[in-house]
């Protein structure tokens, strides 16, 4: 795959994992609620972030121990891809959560790249429309400036990140095929714990830390 080839596949990777359906997730939340009707609405989020920490650990696992060589590159492009969807998901499901009303707000998938993004790329990104990142530290303030030409410039800084993160697994995986399952499914699981409190932070707190 050349790297233009590579980044098609990502931006593609990137889109599918945004297509969350707002009446799935209600419905998801709603039952969740009902089957924890003892914990608050951000315990629920931290047991669904604990789940996804899991399954996402485990595609990690699996992704990273391929038996060809040949595949590696490959299987690491589809364990991002399944990330991208799970984290997706659970930011929708926990914004949700935090805000019924959540939907509502019709740019509530930048919520996804604003979360998943480093701090260097969202600075590189907002720094290319002359927004200094410093200032954004806020749900409230990231989301008055992620709008147009900042998401763009966000989301190509993004998929380049992406890109990185894709060669790196696959490098693991090429140069220690066993090792490299168990390197995967604790990066995994490691990224999705970080991911998850910040995603949780974000929406109940409103805080970018």
């Amino acid at each position: 795959m050349n790297p233009d080839e590579a980044k098609d596949a990502l931006a593609r990777t990137l889109n599918v994992a945004l297509q969350i359906k707002p009446e799935a997730v209600r419905k998801d939340a709603q039952s969740l609620m009902l089957r924890h009707s003892k914990k608050t609405r951000c315990q629920v989020a931290e047991y669904v972030v604990s789940k996804m920490s899991h399954y996402v650990a485990s595609v990690g696992f699996v992704s990273g121990f391929p038996s060809n060589l040949a595949c590696a590159a490959p299987a690491a492009l589809i364990d991002m891809g399944i990330s991208l969807r799970q984290y997706a998901y659970v930011c929708a499901l926990v914004g949700y959560l935090a805000d019924e009303y959540y939907f509502s707000d019709p740019t509530w998938k930048n919520d996804v790249v604003i979360l998943l993004a480093p701090q260097k790329v969202l600075s590189e990104g907002l720094g290319e429309v002359g927004v200094q990142a410093a200032k954004v530290g806020t749900k409230r303030a990231i989301k008055s400036v992620l709008q147009k030409e900042a998401l763009a410039a966000v989301k190509r800084f993004f998929l380049k990140h992406l890109g990185r993160k894709v060669t790196q697994k696959g490098i693991i995986a090429k140069t220690v095929p066993v090792i490299g399952g168990i390197v995967g499914g604790a990066w995994n699981g490691l990224e999705a714990r970080f991911f998850g409190r910040k995603i949780i932070q974000y929406h109940f707190k409103g805080e970018m830390s």
